[in-house]
């Protein structure tokens, strides 16, 4: 089994993306501090989850492993706190050597147009892997970001962390999504996630960097569960397992 390269954390911040400049070593001292309690609530959700959480990513890397050929885990390069690009790990939903481009032009599509983000893999997606969808629709292969929670790159609840290439799409006031830490779930998460467009997305991102609380995390964590039921419910529902290739297929 391949886990791939994902203890690797040098990037490539030479590029230009899309005319916005990125912080490279993102210093703790631009923006809003992160508080204490942010860093105490996310230590002891890590040591509560460890015993579920590590059962769960060795079962998805078998699953991975066993329907599609090469690592089980990917990294890409996202933009967290302070424009800081880093390394954000998850495990590999798409078949080898397919391209990103597609996704990217669809979302861009979609801001343009003011229609809700509605994400490719929960409507119909040739690039997955066989359970590629109900992976996503049940946050199965976002596990891995516990890395970059230990790391300090994000934490359990914030806004997520956008592709570097979407960062040309945020206006000035929309930026202060940037000023606290990228999270695993959000409000737009669990309020607008496939209902709201950009606009809307954002401004509950700058909701919850204005009302940002001990109480406002864990209310989050507590609905994020019987979201992703509702998610993965929809997915059976409307297409079931059947997607994708067949076990032994080639890709």
């Amino acid at each position: 089994m391949h886990i791939g390269p994902f203890y690797r954390r040098d990037l490539d911040l030479s590029r230009d993306f899309g005319g916005m400049a990125i912080d490279e070593r993102g210093s703790s001292d631009e923006g809003c501090r992160i508080p204490i309690w942010k860093h105490v609530l996310d230590a002891l959700l890590l040591l509560v989850s460890f015993p579920v959480i590590i059962p769960c990513m060795v079962l998805v890397a078998l699953w991975i492993a066993l329907v599609s050929r090469g690592p089980v885990m990917v990294r890409q390069e996202r933009i967290g706190r302070n424009r800081r690009c880093f390394p954000m790990y998850r495990f590999r939903t798409t078949k080898i050597g397919v391209s990103d481009a597609t996704e990217q032009r669809h979302f861009g599509d979609l801001v343009r147009a003011g229609s809700p983000l509605l994400k490719l893999d929960l409507v119909r997606d040739a690039r997955l892997i066989p359970g590629g969808r109900l992976l996503r629709a049940s946050g199965l292969d976002e596990l891995p970001q516990i890395i970059n929670i230990l790391w300090g790159d994000m934490s359990w609840v914030g806004p997520r962390p956008c592709l570097p290439s979407e960062l040309c799409y945020f206006t000035a006031i929309q930026r202060r999504r940037f000023e606290v830490l990228p999270g695993l779930t959000g409000l737009f998460q669990i309020k607008g996630r496939g209902l709201s467009t950009f606009v809307e997305m954002n401004a509950m991102d700058a909701s919850y960097v204005r009302h940002c609380s001990p109480w406002l995390d864990l209310k989050i964590l507590f609905h994020t569960p019987g979201v992703l039921m509702r998610q993965v419910l929809g997915v059976m529902k409307n297409s079931g397992l059947g997607e994708a290739t067949r076990i032994g297929e080639p890709e």
